[in-house]
């Protein structure tokens, strides 16, 4: 038997600890003896072959013996390379060296020699090549490469380590040590889910191939894996280097004995000296520096949490190691690695995916992979704690594990929510040990008061309280204890570390809340204002008064917290309207606040004033949203608010008036929107210099508006009685959003608005003609300008205009838009412009229009049909970055688009979802192509017949570049009109995956249509969106052959506009179904196809027959008609073309079929 086959195709189980390749007639009698008896001694169970070799092909039995063992050693001799029995085990132990240890030994022959097979060796193989000539050639090179790679792999050398008998201990020792360390992996590995991603990524930064010298580091939170991916690196990548070396706590270990006694450890370990010893890490002697320089070294440090520990081995002389080494960092601190590894050189380990996290939890609670039906809830509800942590997973599921009864389960359940496991708990806090006071108190803010608020929000709310708040948060994301997330950034924690730091602040008295730091929830808060608890032990107080029915508070409170600096009592932003039901009473109202507040958040406010011996001397923040104010202090009051830079008192209708803000130089925002018995603004307005923000919308009796304060960006006076804006407001350079809109009290506007250099936001609806608009405007809006028609428009729109609206405007018809929109629009609004009969040439960049509703419209042009190529780099970054939400071409209700325009739609749709699907941040579904017709598009290419279609799917459908699917359906809608109260149609598609082996996985992915409740329908439409399945987007590998998918599409309506997907109901199938669906593949080589410009039969093919072998679309109809008929139709085409692409032309060419 040739020893060509590999080692996977071999039972893998391990039999043996070590298998022995030596040549018999050179050291059977000699070396290999005393080595087996030694590892004999030692109970390592090893494989030797005692029979002469016989023949030229070595046996089933002896290649299987290779494959079940641990490690394998090969003991190089001078006549090894004769026997090709020898050479034949070496290709073999190689091929399974993946999943076993290798470790060659030169007996009495130079390494050099077998690398390069000269010598005695060159000799060898002119035998070979003579002998094979003709036959096997191909085996005699493989011959040749394995000796090489053996050559290459860190081993023992007979003539450097003398006598005899020390290398046999020398190798026994290494031996022994590695075979413990891939038991201890082994061990740990049988835990783990999820690691392989890990470990492919963390490789592919070693750059193993390249000779240079490399530190990569793994970062991440406390138990998040990091120790563990490291240790199995090692172990799998250990033998390809000439040295290694493990260094376990590295935190621990240099508190326990020093920085020195961590080097001196590395440097005995690397160069085998057992009594080595340096004065210090800075000082090595030139013979041990010179030895580490001739060494390929693989170094692991873990947890590492300062920049010193590093300092040795990534500051100072980079030509420290041989060429080739590396090393590996595990840490929680990303800023070790500043004067080290780059920051595409560190890993970040995430947490494990839900159904990940299930696995691990049931290997480790339940023992198998499944757990009892009835215990399903419980496990996930374990698993939605631990959010994907695998020590907080494994350490939750030993202790669930001991559970014999649903009340048991219960009973721990309540038991870990209320009372945080401390082996987890003692893990995390070591980060937060590390933190210098600045960063300790900001991270406690944020666990208790600023998880998932706007970043921009929390720093401005951080510093008010007195802290360096950016240089805090930074290290807080280098230590990963909080991220930052999101298209808009907000401030996340994982559960568990959130946990953490509240519980660090209940530890501060457990007993008495009056006693602790922070108060947060709305039990502790309410005991100390009902009962009057508070001390000066208290910093910051805050709840959400939502889950709260009412409370009365003390009217002296919080007479004795002295050091409250925070009071936050606020309603939940989604729960914002303009009629709050207030939770919080005073009816003996209140007495004073404390003079150190610096943040007073308290909506709802009960009284009309604050109290008079408030002394707001270190007051920066006053939000008080749907306050009862009338107005801030009494009469007669002189308050110096000499730190004040925000006030919001918005929604606070009975506010009469607003102070004289001239002693508050400092205030930078003022937001007053819906105050709607404010009349008029003081004139000290104008003179505050720092005020950049001022929100006025909503104020309905609002009318006078004084001069403005040059520096002002910001100022929205949208719905106010406001009849003529100061001449100095069209002149401020600084202003870059202006909103006038609904102000029907408004008399003029000037026609030119070019003097506000900065305006980039600029909201109208009263305007007659607009002749010139300011060259950095990026936004206009311009709904409901009901006088909006022919000229009012001026012919050219500034070139970085980004979003254009202009629904509602009824007299929009012929020539109201410009020939040509600008280049970079990317939304464009025409809802309901029942006059428009055509668009001009639509910009390649649009992202979003939507025109549902112009029922006069007949032409549209196609945008992208001619995207310059030139530019798609930066066409990639705007999906990516410019624009990360969803892409829309709306038609709905446009009845009389001729053939030609709904085929250019049908053509940007096409290239609409491939580009979609083709990001790498990708949300559940962010694509809506709506246009009328009843035909599918042609290069949709599996269709069916009513409402299911089931794909049998080609060999290898899952390969590299698959990006999910494009869905269509025609929807027939028969007299349909949107219910009211917010209930909107919503399209669901159910999707399954089978696989050969009996794996099911099912992906919901929904679109949803927002419709006018006086629309109504009458005519079929056609729905296009894309749907990338979850194991695309987290990069789970399932079965890859003989794989089906199956799509049903169900038709649905919202009942609940605020909780969109949560609460459905079936739409009635006699107003609305689906008549026609269809599937596609998507592809990343097809959109590389469509971009760089096809030959329209290349496009999209038609339709062909095919042979039995080809994959079936097997289809069948909406329901009620496949019980009728009890059969379904099918359907066969070809497997897509994966032709190279061809030349690029500078436009792209389109065939819609």
């Amino acid at each position: 038997m040739a020893a060509a086959s590999s080692c996977s195709d071999i039972i893998p189980q391990e039999k043996h600890d070590v298998f022995l390749s030596f040549r018999g007639e050179d050291t059977r009698n000699t070396f290999t003896s005393h080595l087996y008896e030694a590892l004999r001694q030692k109970k390592i169970q090893t494989y030797i072959d005692d029979k002469l070799e016989r023949g030229d092909e070595i046996s089933p039995a002896l290649l299987k013996a290779i494959s079940e063992s641990k490690l394998s050693v090969i003991i190089f001799s001078k006549n090894y390379a004769s026997s090709t029995w020898c050479l034949d085990e070496l290709v073999h132990i190689l091929q399974c060296r993946g999943e076993q240890i290798v470790i060659p030994i030169f007996y009495g022959i130079d390494p050099s020699v077998v690398r390069k097979q000269s010598g005695i060796y060159a000799d060898a193989f002119v035998q070979h090549e003579e002998r094979f000539k003709g036959t096997k050639e191909g085996k005699v090179l493989a011959w040749r490469g394995a000796l090489k790679t053996a050559a290459d792999i860190s081993g023992f050398d007979s003539q450097t380590i003398r006598p005899e008998s020390d290398l046999v201990k020398v190798v026994v020792n290494d031996i022994l040590e590695k075979l413990n360390r891939k038991l201890q992996i082994a061990r740990g590995l049988k835990g783990l889910v999820g690691m392989e991603k890990h470990i492919q990524q963390v490789e592919l930064l070693l750059c193993l191939n390249s000779l240079d010298v490399q530190i990569v580091g793994i970062w991440g939170m406390g138990g998040i894996g990091k120790t563990t991916i490291a240790e199995v690196v090692f172990d799998r990548l250990s033998s390809q280097f000439e040295a290694c070396c493990f260094i376990a706590n590295v935190r621990e270990s240099e508190a326990k004995h020093g920085l020195n006694d961590l080097w001196n450890q590395i440097l005995r370990t690397l160069l085998k000296e057992e009594n080595l010893c340096m004065a210090t890490p800075s000082i090595i002697s030139t013979f041990a520096r010179e030895r580490l320089r001739r060494t390929k070294s693989l170094i692991v440090l873990d947890d590492v949490s300062e920049l010193s520990q590093l300092e040795p081995l990534a500051g100072g002389d980079c030509n420290l190691f041989g060429p080739g080494s590396r090393i590996l960092v595990t840490t929680r601190n990303k800023r070790i690695f500043r004067n080290g590894a780059d920051d595409d050189k560190i890993y970040e380990v995430k947490e494990l995916e839900v159904d990940e996290a299930l696995e691990l939890f049931h290997l480790i609670a339940f023992r198998n992979k499944s757990p009892p039906g009835d215990y399903t809830t419980f496990a996930k509800e374990v698993v939605d704690y631990a959010r994907g942590n695998p020590l907080a997973l494994k350490i939750l599921a030993s202790v669930f594990s001991n559970c014999r009864s649903k009340e048991d389960w219960e009973s721990e359940l309540d038991k870990v929510k209320k009372f945080p496991n401390q082996n987890i708990q003692n893990v995390l806090r070591l980060s937060y040990n590390g933190l210098h006071q600045n960063e300790k108190d900001i991270f406690l803010d944020i666990a208790c008061y600023y998880k998932g608020e706007c970043i921009a929000d929390a720093i401005r709310m951080l510093d008010a309280s007195g802290f360096c708040a950016n240089a805090g948060i930074r290290l807080l994301i280098d230590m990963s204890l909080i991220s930052i997330k999101g298209h808009f950034p907000r401030v996340e924690m994982h559960d568990l570390i959130q946990e953490m730091g509240q519980t660090i602040v209940l530890d501060e008295c457990i007993k008495d809340p009056g006693q602790r730091s922070r108060l947060w929830t709305a039990k502790d808060v309410g005991y100390v204002l009902k009962h009057k608890r508070g001390t000066q032990a208290i910093e910051c107080l805050g709840m959400s008064m939502d889950p709260i029915t009412d409370l009365d508070i003390n009217p002296s409170a919080f007479k004795k917290m002295h050091n409250l600096r925070l009071l936050k009592l606020q309603f939940e932003r989604h729960s914002y309207s303009k009629s709050w039901v207030n939770k919080v009473h005073l009816p003996q109202g209140l007495k004073c606040l404390p003079q150190a507040l610096r943040i007073l958040h308290w909506d709802g406010y009960p009284l009309n004033s604050l109290p008079s011996k408030f002394c707001p001397d270190n007051l920066v923040v006053l939000h008080m949203q749907g306050s009862r104010l009338e107005r801030l202090w009494d009469k007669g009051l002189k308050i110096s608010l000499g730190s004040l830079k925000e006030i919001d008192l918005r929604l606070s209708k009975h506010l009469a008036e607003v102070p004289d803000l001239s002693e508050s130089p400092n205030l930078e925002r003022i937001d007053l929107e819906g105050c709607t018995s404010l009349v008029q603004l003081p004139l000290s307005f104008q003179h505050l210099a720092k005020l950049t923000r001022l929100h006025l919308d909503d104020c309905s009796n609002l009318k006078i508006l004084p001069e403005m304060p040059g520096n002002l960006k910001v100022l929205r006076l949208d719905r106010t009685a406001i009849e003529e804006l100061p001449s100095s407001i069209w002149c401020h350079e600084k202003l870059y959003e202006l909103n006038l809109g609904t102000c029907k009290e408004l008399k003029n506007i000037p026609s030119s608005t070019r003097r506000l250099n900065s305006l980039l936001y600029l909201r109208l609806n009263s305007c007659l003609s607009l002749e010139e608009l300011p060259s950095r405007l990026r936004v206009l809006d311009l709904r409901n300008c009901k006088s909006l028609g022919l000229g009012s428009l001026p012919v050219e729109l500034p070139s970085r205009l980004r979003f254009l609206s202009l629904g509602y405007c009824k007299s929009l018809g012929l020539g109201s838009l410009p020939v040509e929109l600008p280049s970079g629009l990317m939304s464009l609004d025409l809802r309901n412009c029942k006059s428009l009969g055509s668009l001009p040439k639509l910009p390649w960049l649009l992202k979003e229009l939507d025109a549902h509703g112009c029922t006069s419209l007949e032409t549209v042009s196609s945008s992208m049909r001619t995207a310059p190529i030139q530019g798609r780099d930066q066409y990639v970054q705007y999906w990516e970055n410019i624009w990360p939400g969803n892409e829309e071409l709306v038609f709905i209700n446009c009845v009389k688009l001729d053939q030609r325009a709904r085929s250019n739609i049908m053509a940007d749709a096409q290239l609409t979802v491939m580009r979609f699907a083709s990001r790498r941040h990708k949300k559940w579904n962010g694509t809506k192509i709506v246009c009328p017709g009843n035909e599918i598009p042609k290069w949709v290419r599996y269709q069916s017949e009513g409402c299911s279609i089931n794909i049998k799917l080609p060999p290898h459908w899952f390969r590299q570049g698959f990006l999910g699917y494009a869905l269509c359906i025609v929807v027939a809608f028969n007299n349909y009109t949107p219910p009211p109260d917010f209930k909107y149609p919503y399209f669901c598609c159910g999707a399954h995956h089978k696989t050969n082996n009996g794996h099911k996985e099912r992906c919901d992915c929904d679109l949803d249509i927002s419709l006018p409740d006086d629309m109504i329908l009458n005519s079929d439409h056609v729905f296009l969106w894309c749907f990338c399945p979850y194991f695309v987007r987290f990069g789970i590998t399932i079965n890859r052959e003989d794989s089906e998918a199956s799509f049903d599409f169900m038709l649905y309506q919202h009942t609940d506009r605020s909780r969109i997907g949560k609460n459905k109901e079936p739409i009635d199938p006699s107003t609305v179904r689906v008549k026609r669906c269809g599937v596609s593949l998507l592809y990343a080589q097809d959109l590389e196809k469509l971009l760089g410009g096809i030959d329209e039969d290349v496009v999209m093919e038609p339709k062909q027959v095919v042979e039995e072998e080809d994959f079936i679309i097997k289809t069948k109809r909406g329901r009620d008609e496949s019980e009728l008929s009890g059969s379904g139709t099918t359907a066969s085409f070809k497997e897509e073309d994966n032709d190279q692409l061809p030349p690029q032309s500078s436009k792209r060419k389109i065939n819609i079929m």
